[in-house]
């Protein structure tokens, strides 16, 4: 009987709109294309800029995922990109790895976690114009390596090229302007969290907390 009501067109309809509401995907055989929110946004670098993008879906493979996105903006007429690749060795205790490469407006010293560039809703509440940006290329590789759940320590290689804009132009006095500042750094992040509990999906997981002190 529930699985007669799963194969209900309406039904479908239904679920593919509350896991796009819920993870930002939307779910079509091997691809899931996404996030929504990245579709459309404004910045004072790019302008108004149109983002297509991607990964693929658990029907593709529940150890390797692929992803991407192009986009363009309209003021400074350019296209940013970004590929990458991840892979789960095992889910508990967690062993991944995964490589990224993109070009992308940034802004600098902002945590990776907080991406307000490519965001609508962001784009839409803001009230001071957001031009403090910089292009940039990265190239990023890391390794997670979960010890037994609660410990874990992940390797980070980065290699950074960031361009000036107008707005962040790379002068001092009057010396002349940079073309680039590049960057490398290889960096080790040790999290323990006694008793931590998560909620793992494939390839994601979110923490449920614990009563323990957390130390990263």
């Amino acid at each position: 009987m529930v699985d007669s009501i799963k194969n209900v067109p309406v039904y479908k309809t239904f679920e593919d709109v509350i896991n796009l509401l819920i993870n930002s995907y939307y779910v079509h055989g091997y691809f899931e294309y996404g996030p929504y929110y990245s579709v459309y946004s404004y910045n004072g670098l790019d302008g108004h800029k149109f983002r297509v993008g991607g990964r693929t879906s658990n029907k593709f493979s529940t150890k390797t995922m692929l992803y991407g996105h192009l986009a363009y903006g309209t003021l400074n007429n350019e296209f940013k990109y970004a590929l990458g690749y991840q892979h789960i060795y095992n889910k508990n205790p967690r062993r991944s790895s995964g490589v990224q490469y993109e070009y992308e407006t940034q802004q600098l010293a902002q945590s990776e976690l907080s991406n307000v560039e490519n965001n609508a809703i962001t784009s839409f509440l803001r009230r001071n114009p957001n031009n403090k940006l910089n292009p940039v290329r990265e190239f990023k590789a890391y390794y997670e390596h979960e010890w037994y759940q609660g410990f874990s320590n992940t390797v980070t290689v980065k290699h950074k090229i960031i361009y000036p804009s107008d707005s962040i132009a790379f002068n001092k006095n009057n010396i002349p302007s940079l073309s680039n500042i590049t960057a490398s750094e290889i960096s080790l992040y040790t999290r323990f969290a006694k008793d931590e509990k998560f909620l793992m999906g494939e390839f994601e997981r979110v923490s449920l907390g614990t009563k323990s002190p957390i130390l990263n």
